[in-house]
């Protein structure tokens, strides 16, 4: 058992961050490709998750050891899947030399999406979005008619309730035991919602109770679904397939960041244009193998002692990662991989490196508006660290994600959601407590966190919006949780790791069960999914090659009602945030991240004009007044 002055009493862990050995051996697909599983009543051939029958032998061996199944049936919706997994596509990758020699990606792939049955949506474009793979538990396959009714509050299957504006209400769960705030105006209405659940994603109960608390109920066709939840869509979906009133979780072309080579590369180029003073925040990076040279020249003139980390461009459960001295083995010249400088001076904790978990949701980008969480992960390694050339190959030292950890002796798991301070996984909240017991000015590390998640996004938002405009995407059809790793070094500043656009939402203990469930149920609460009977309209977003009409001034005293409409939507928006943070835009920011931006679109320079009026003038100027 641990001591008192042990941190592992205060520690758990789940970073996607992995050092792994040499790949694993070929397995023949003969042996793992099909296997019987009982879905629904009826049993069925499951193969290989779509795109990964093509894989390399030894890529379907690593995917299904990342996704056998074993234990914990409270963390899966009843009817889940077994652990569909990333699909893997060929894509020319530029390379990335720090930040100076980054170029323009190419654009032949972004719509290289194998077909797909439009009833259920799963093919991609290009990217790899499976779930972040670092699952915080066990999980299971385990079958079931229906979700647990303890989980729901107790006016669940009465009706779905609704606001004065049309939005359905979203009470928590009954297993937080948190209440959201219920207007006396609420009506309720008898008619259907309903969800789907993607069959190449796990089913978690943080999603599905969440949703079911609010009296939507699951179906297997698409075109019935208010919400969807899945995968990337293929890109002929959106335009054909999508009505104005649905809510899909994903954005096209969100891969720019999800993926390490992308991620790596858009940062770079952000790097490039605006500086590292702004931009500074990712470790300088390599994409291999057209990087090699780069990475050679850059390892020779390293101060003696630097380590780099070696990541796969799309991995889970940490195969293929691994550390490299100066001087180390470097990958061999077919190798598709990243290799980044290591941050050798983590923060520690009692000698424990520790990450962070921080959860992001965009619920449109035009305007661009960004939340976080006000809570989050902070996941621990179960070795002190050390950074020797000796203890490089020390996984449980350098990495803090959960599959990596849990086999650890030293491993203590999280037995109370009230005690978030207790062991291998605190709550970010409790972190910033510890900070205050320290004399750290929490505040100004949050601000620092904050800003490293603005930009990032902010990154991305150019890709994004092209994609949307070109396949016609309805401005508010689409949102997206992001899971972002984040790491502090030793002068507490923040470097990004990565960033996953399907996390994990599964629970290992009380801690994850109460953090993702609080998440899920505000997630859906703010996206506003219209009630029944809500005329909905497809508004596409403008395109980024078009300018509009910021540039000339914009007139509050003469707002059109699509204007004003957008000003109300953003503002009612805020009001259902529940324990989400709106990082952007805000009165105090839009100034300063505007610049960072690929193109100055009209509806983020309307909403940034609006946010600089006395808020009580601002809302009597849309109707919202009192």
């Amino acid at each position: 058992m641990a001591s008192a002055s042990d941190p592992r009493r205060v520690i758990q862990s789940q970073s996607t961050l992995v050092i792994a050995g040499a790949a694993p051996r070929w397995l023949h697909s003969s042996s793992v490709s099909r296997r019987p599983l009982v879905q629904r009543g009826r049993t069925r051939e499951h193969a290989f998750p779509r795109g990964l029958q093509h894989r390399h032998p030894s890529q379907r061996a690593s995917v299904a050891a990342c996704s056998a199944p074993s234990a914990g049936a409270d963390d899966l919706y009843p009817g889940a899947d077994e652990g569909d997994d990333y699909v893997d596509v060929d894509v020319d990758v530029t390379h990335v030399d720090n930040a100076s020699s980054a170029q323009s990606e190419p654009e032949s792939d972004l719509d290289d999406a194998s077909g797909s049955d439009s009833s259920d949506f799963g093919g991609d474009e290009g990217d790899d979005d499976g779930d972040d793979g670092d699952s915080d538990e066990d999980e299971t396959s385990t079958i079931a008619a229906s979700v647990s009714q303890k989980h729901l509050p107790q006016h669940a299957g009465r009706g779905i309730r609704v606001d004065v504006h049309g939005k359905v209400h979203f009470p928590y769960p009954g297993s937080t035991k948190l209440t959201r705030p219920a207007p006396s105006t609420l009506t309720t209405t008898t008619k259907v919602l309903r969800f789907k659940l993607s069959s190449t994603v796990w089913k978690y109960n943080a999603v599905v109770n969440a949703l079911r608390a609010a009296g939507l109920h699951p179906t297997t066709k698409t075109s019935a679904a208010n919400v969807y939840w899945g995968r990337h869509l293929p890109p002929h979906a959106y335009d054909r397939l999508i009505a104005p009133h649905q809510k899909l979780n994903h954005f096209p072309g969100t891969w720019c960041i999800g993926r390490k080579d992308r991620l790596a590369l858009g940062m770079a180029r952000a790097r490039a244009r605006f500086g590292a003073q702004a931009f500074g925040f990712v470790p300088s990076s390599f994409v291999l193998p057209e990087g090699r040279a780069q990475l050679e020249r850059a390892m020779a003139v390293a101060s003696p002692g630097s380590v780099w980390i070696q990541k796969p461009y799309s991995s889970s459960c940490g195969k293929g990662i691994r550390l490299i001295w100066k001087d180390g083995r470097m990958p061999s010249k077919k190798t598709r991989c990243v290799v980044s400088r290591y941050i050798r001076n983590p923060f520690l904790i009692n000698g424990f490196k520790f990450d962070l978990r921080l959860y992001v949701v965009v619920t449109c980008m035009d305007p661009l508006r960004i939340y976080a969480l006000d809570d989050g992960l902070v996941r621990f390694a179960t070795e002190r660290f050390a950074m020797r050339r000796t203890t490089i190959t020390h996984r449980r030292m350098h990495l803090t994600n959960y599959s990596v950890n849990k086999g650890s002796k030293q491993f203590v798991k999280n037995a109370d959601a009230q005690e978030n301070d207790t062991g291998s996984k605190w709550s970010l909240q409790a972190l910033h407590r510890w900070f205050q017991d320290h004399g750290i000015d929490a505040s100004a590390v949050q601000d620092r966190l904050d800003d490293v998640l603005v930009k990032t996004i902010i990154a991305a938002e150019g890709t994004v919006s092209k994609k949307c405009a070109r396949l016609r995407v309805g401005r508010t059809n689409c949102f997206e949780l992001f899971g972002v790793d984040v790491l502090l070094d030793s002068n507490l500043q923040p470097w990004l790791l990565e960033v996953n656009i399907l996390p994990s939402l599964s629970s290992s203990s009380p801690l994850d069960k109460l953090i993702k469930t609080k998440l899920m149920s505000d997630v859906f609460h703010i996206v506003g999914v219209d009630a029944p009977g809500v005329k909905s309209s497809r508004v596409p977003m403008h395109h980024p090659g078009v300018p509009t009409p910021a540039a000339r001034g914009i007139d509050l005293m003469a707002l059109s009602e699509s204007d004003i409409a957008i000003l109300r939507e953003v503002e009612l928006e805020n009001r259902r945030r529940g324990h989400l943070r709106r990082l952007f835009p805000n009165a105090a920011n839009t100034g300063t991240y505007a610049r960072y931006f690929d193109a100055q679109r009209y509806n983020n320079a309307l909403v940034a004009k609006w946010l600089e009026l006395p808020r009580r003038v601002g809302l009597k100027r849309i109707g919202l007044g009192d």
